[in-house]
C-alpha cells in the first residue's frame, strides 16, 4: 500500500493491505483518542444511558469504547464496517473490557437491520470516500427511530490550509488533494443532504484542526506526499514541487510549520 491511494482504497481494505489502513487509522484518530478519555460526555452530548447507538464505518472500534461507557450496560453500541479485517480488529480491541459493545461486517448502503432500531445513528470520516453521500445517508435514517438522532463528522478538505509563500502553488496541492476524493466537499454538503433525507433540525457544528509538525511527518498520515502526487497528476511541475517541499521542510525545522483543516459535525431529527 502507498500512501497516495489511502483515499480510493476503502473500499478494498480486505483485498490491499489492512494493517496499513490499521495503522493509519490509529495515527490519524489519536489527538480525538486522548480528547474522548477525558471529554466523551461533551463530544458525544445527547447520549443517555440505555440508548442504542449504531456506528457506520467503525474501523478499528476505539472510538467507541467511552462512547458505550456512556450508554451503559442497558444500552447498545453496534459498530459496522465493511471490512472484516477492521472488524476482526475490533473485536479483538474491545474483548474483555466488558462493554455493550457488537461489531458486524456490513455494508453503509444496506444496513442489515429493521427500521427504526437505533436511538441514535452516526458515521466519522466515512462519507468523504462515498461519491454518492444520499443512499447510505437514508439507510441511516430509515434505521433511526422517530425523534432520534443522525450524526456525521466529516472534513471539507477544500478549507484545507497550508502556509506557504506560493499562494498559487499551494492551491492547486490542495486542491488536487481535496479532488483526489471520491467526494472532498462532503462537509458542507451534510445540511442540503441531511435536508434532502427528510431529517429536521439539522445543526451544524465546526471545529479546526490543526496539524502538528509530527502528524504531517507521520509517513501513515500521508500529508508528505501531496506535492509529489500532485506533480504526478499534472496539477504542478516538478521544479515547483522541488521548491514547495523544501520550503515546507525549511518550515518544519524552524517551527514555522502550520496546517489546518475544518471538521464539520452535523446533526439533525428524524421526524
Amino acid at each position: 500500500m502507498t500512501n497516495h491511494a489511502w483515499h480510493d482504497q476503502w473500499s478494498n481494505v480486505d483485498r490491499t493491505d489492512p494493517q496499513w489502513f490499521i495503522h493509519f487509522l490509529d495515527a490519524s484518530r489519536k489527538r480525538l483518542l486522548e480528547f474522548l478519555r477525558t471529554h466523551a460526555a461533551q463530544y458525544y452530548a445527547g447520549i443517555r444511558p440505555g440508548m442504542s447507538v449504531l456506528d457506520v464505518g467503525c474501523g478499528t472500534g476505539v472510538m467507541l469504547h467511552s462512547l458505550a461507557g456512556l450508554v451503559g450496560p442497558g444500552g447498545k453500541v453496534v459498530g459496522v464496517d465493511y471490512s472484516s479485517a477492521m472488524v476482526e480488529e475490533a473485536r479483538k480491541r474491545s474483548s474483555g473490557l466488558g462493554l455493550a459493545l457488537e461489531f458486524r461486517q456490513g455494508d453503509a448502503h444496506h444496513l442489515d437491520f429493521p427500521n427504526d432500531t437505533f436511538d441514535w445513528s452516526m458515521a466519522a470520516l466515512l462519507f468523504q470516500h462515498l461519491p454518492a453521500p444520499l443512499p447510505p445517508l437514508r439507510e441511516m435514517v430509515r434505521v433511526t427511530k422517530s425523534g432520534g438522532t443522525v450524526l456525521i463528522a466529516e472534513q471539507d478538505w477544500d478549507t484545507f490550509l497550508i502556509d506557504a509563500s506560493d499562494r498559487d502553488v499551494t492551491r492547486r496541492i490542495t486542491r488536487h488533494f481535496c479532488d483526489m476524493l471520491p467526494n472532498g466537499w462532503i462537509g458542507r454538503q451534510l445540511p442540503a443532504a441531511m435536508h434532502d433525507a427528510g431529517l429536521a433540525n439539522i445543526q451544524v457544528n465546526t471545529m479546526q484542526l490543526n496539524l502538528s509538525a509530527e502528524e504531517w511527518s507521520d509517513p501513515a498520515m500521508g500529508f508528505r506526499d501531496i506535492a509529489a502526487q500532485a506533480q504526478k497528476a499534472g496539477a504542478i511541475t516538478h521544479a515547483e514541487q522541488i521548491r514547495w517541499e523544501a520550503e515546507i521542510e525549511q518550515r518544519l525545522r524552524e517551527g514555522r510549520f502550520f496546517a489546518s483543516f475544518t471538521l464539520f459535525r452535523v446533526s439533525a431529527t428524524k421526524p
